[in-house]
């Protein structure tokens, strides 16, 4: 059988190229290994109800192999990673071939709906500033950010941070704020004229999380399982367009497939994969090709599709730190019960016009495992099992993420035994911002110390992309165009955040998903008359 588009992967990107493709019209088949979640009791109470009453709750709060106490006796895994119900999410099938991994503590997915079956659900628009490295502007993705906005349902609002998150078009009023992170707000709103003068604008986040039901998804119940309860419905997935799609016969999907490698000739594209449960190879024909795997496996199933293992290609992500922010007021308050889990507001610094943006997501904690945030306390570990109860409810976490631009010494490259090393130096001279807001939030009533800021290892940011970056240069081997394709390729399209020439400071899944459905639509032009 001839397809007209096959799509490798179901993320973010997979997902929405799909989409695209099967809108036009195009017979579409999706290749997936679309591991999911095991079938388990599904947690419907607020998650301090299930800890009061469920004689279960070791099994998804701990775990039967202690998965959530990962970072006890395993190199750092974020909370909501390492929590037991989500990791299928990060889960390697064997004949993935595990990264060889240098210095970047690389994580791939092999989910069903990708690794944004477990994301913050930071949903971001980039402007002209975001994509100035790219070979189109802001507004050649408007129309598909406005497309996807209302499909998933985002919320947010217009304030301070719009002038960097761009349009409020469609947007669903923001949720609620925990009351920490209200406070925050209000003493902002009152002291502008201060944070603005040190370079900090504060405002509500755009997160691809309800507030009010959009068909039959629910809106955000406030209950504290986003950490714990895969598959929320007020939380968009990939997964949730992906079943729809299936749900009306728009695609067709293949299972338990990885994509090996690509062979083109002059009228159609011959995709291998290997069959996770006969072990055995399939060779599929279709007209165009839509790599989607993420940055990391879009790369390596192009290197082998070259049999080349000289090449280094360039490896970007967001590095990242955080900064434990404690009220002095509030310890010893009860905790935050009603909460929904996940990013409360979100900060932009950037000290002079010009000077690179640092973006912060400012998180509560009443969802994740005391221990998570216990285990960095400069305590003996009886003292931190004693003030937990009463520090944790008076704590803000800052998450800030860096933008990055491709570094001669950050690389992915495809090692003699088809594995993918990836390389990554880390970054120097981090701690100049964290001081910054430390010492700002001091105005807020926030107390905190450079020494209690955490610097995960190179790769815990997540946010992977540039090995296949866009050029104006269509002659420049392993880039892609400004419409996607594959340099030196006719029919070969990259749709994922490997073709990002540079990674701004902002979550980068939003725009994944736009330029994937622009991706398909310039893939359906050259199909049609």
């Amino acid at each position: 059988m001839l397809y007209d588009v096959i799509v490798a992967g179901s993320g973010a990107a997979g997902t929405w190229a799909a989409f695209g493709a099967a809108r036009l019209g195009l017979k579409t088949l999706v290749v997936d290994v679309g591991l999911q979640p095991k079938p388990e009791r599904r947690l419907e109470q607020n998650i301090f109800e299930l800890r009061r009453t469920d004689i279960n709750q070791r099994q998804y709060l701990i775990g039967d192999e202690y998965e959530s106490l990962h970072n006890l006796y395993q190199p750092y895994l974020s909370p909501k990673l390492k929590a037991p119900r989500y990791r299928y999410v990060i889960a390697e099938p064997e004949a993935s071939m595990r990264i060889k991994k240098e210095g970047f503590d690389a994580l791939q997915s092999f989910a069903y709906g990708g690794l944004a079956s477990a994301w913050g659900a930071g949903t971001y628009r980039y402007d002209d500033d975001d994509l100035r490295k790219f070979p189109f502007t802001a507004s050649e993705l408007d129309p598909y950010y406005d497309a996807i906005t209302r499909e998933i349902g985002i919320t947010g609002t217009q304030d301070d941070l719009q002038e960097h998150f761009g349009s409020t078009a469609g947007l669903q009023t923001p949720l609620k704020l925990d009351r920490l992170a209200q406070r925050l707000l209000n003493t902002y709103q009152r002291k502008k004229k201060y944070y603005n003068a040190r370079g900090i604008k504060l405002g509500y986040p755009r997160l691809a999380i309800l507030s009010r039901a959009l068909g039959d998804r629910t809106a955000c119940a406030y209950d504290n399982l986003s950490f714990w309860q895969p598959q929320l419905p007020s939380i968009y997935s990939p997964a949730m367009t992906l079943d729809q799609l299936l749900r009306d016969k728009k695609i067709e999907y293949l299972r338990d497939h990885l994509v090996i490698r690509y062979s083109e000739s002059d009228t159609e594209v011959s995709v291998e994969t290997l069959s996770l449960k006969t072990k055995t190879k399939t060779l599929l024909k279709t007209r165009r090709f839509i790599l989607a795997a993420g940055a990391l496996n879009s790369a390596k199933i192009v290197l082998r599709s070259h049999d080349d293992y000289q090449t280094q290609l360039p490896l970007l992500e967001n590095p990242t730190s955080m900064v434990p922010l404690v009220s002095p007021w509030h310890i010893g308050q009860p905790v935050e019960r009603q909460s929904h889990g996940l990013i409360q507001l979100n900060l932009i610094y950037q000290r002079a016009p010009g000077e690179e943006k640092v973006q912060a997501s400012i998180y509560g904690y009443s969802s994740p495992l005391g221990s998570d945030a216990g285990m960095n306390f400069p305590l003996a570990i009886k003292a931190v099992m004693a003030s937990c109860k009463y520090v944790l409810p008076s704590m803000l976490i800052v998450q800030l993420f860096y933008a990055d631009s491709q570094k001669p010494g950050n690389y992915v490259q495809l090692a003699s035994d088809q594995r993918l090393v990836t390389r990554y130096e880390k970054r120097k001279n981090l701690g100049k911002v964290e001081g910054e807001i430390i010492r700002t939030f001091l105005r807020a009533g926030l107390v905190s110390h450079s020494r209690l800021v955490q610097y995960p290892p190179p790769g815990n940011g997540i946010h992977y992309a540039g090995t296949l970056p866009m050029t104006e240069d269509s002659t420049r081997p392993y880039t892609t165009t400004p419409q996607g394709r594959l340099a030196k390729s006719q029919k070969v399209y990259v749709a994922d955040a490997s073709i990002f020439p540079c990674l701004p400071a902002k979550n980068h899944t939003l725009t994944i998903m736009a330029n994937a459905l622009r991706t398909a639509y310039n893939v359906a032009e050259t199909l049609r008359p």
